[in-house]
């Protein structure tokens, strides 16, 4: 919508940029539709809706976290439309491993009718599941630092391509763990642009000795030439 606003005439002195942090709950979304993590996060969402749904199993759950870490701790539930929730989800019930297996171990034996449902137990029970947990849950820690940070009150155009580029060396370390996840950068010229004219980039550079004496890449730095261009005057350009 923003692109064809863009175009009209009236609006030829704006610039249109689009909501990083929606860009980022975007991309968990499809990162979480992927066959490998489907199904995990299925399984998360069910667990902790089971025991949500079951005061008395959760009263009893609460028990065991006591014992286990001398406190109670929530077990919490995704939220629709604001995805970066996810990684609360998981996090919940990773801090609650052990209280959850002990809940499995002591009541697994009673009736059906006076414990969490089976599948709820099943999932418990499954080292599969604990390891691609915790595997998913590695992946979507960055993003979600990313989420806090684009949400952040400080915030603004020159820390988006910095987010971005350090979530793909990220993924592409995490790629051989778990294959492509098909990252696409939700980066604009304007973004490329206010990074490169930040201060603190040219800091970063002096301060990290794997980019000392970095330069502009030469694609950015044609990209960014045509961005003024673009939408500066001067008579020193005639």
């Amino acid at each position: 919508m923003w692109g064809e606003i863009e175009k009209f005439p009236e609006f030829k002195h704006l610039f249109f940029v689009p909501c990083d942090s929606h860009g980022l709950q975007l991309f968990v979304i499809d990162l979480l539709k992927t066959p490998r993590f489907e199904n995990i996060i299925h399984q998360a969402r069910c667990l902790v809706s089971a025991f949500k749904k079951a005061p008395l199993q959760y009263a009893r759950l609460r028990k065991l976290q006591s014992d286990c870490y001398g406190h109670e701790q929530s077990l919490v539930l995704s939220v629709i439309m604001r995805w970066g929730t996810q990684y609360r989800l998981l996090q919940s019930i990773l801090k609650n491993k052990d209280a959850l297996k002990r809940y499995a171990c002591d009541y697994e034996e009673f009736p059906v009718s006076q414990r969490i449902k089976q599948p709820a137990i099943g999932t418990i029970r499954s080292t599969m599941f604990w390891h691609e947990l915790e595997l998913l849950r590695e992946v979507l820690q960055p993003i979600d630092e990313c989420l806090k940070m684009s949400e952040s009150g400080k915030s603004h155009l020159s820390h988006v391509l910095h987010h971005w580029m350090d979530l793909l060396k990220h993924l592409e370390v995490k790629k051989r763990e778990i294959g492509d996840l098909g990252f696409t950068r939700q980066v604009l010229l304007i973004h490329v642009v206010a990074y490169y004219l930040m201060p603190l980039t040219t800091l970063r550079d002096i301060q990290n000795p794997d980019r000392a004496n970095a330069t502009i890449p030469l694609n950015f730095e044609q990209q960014i030439v045509g961005f003024f261009c673009q939408y500066t005057f001067s008579d020193f350009r005639r």
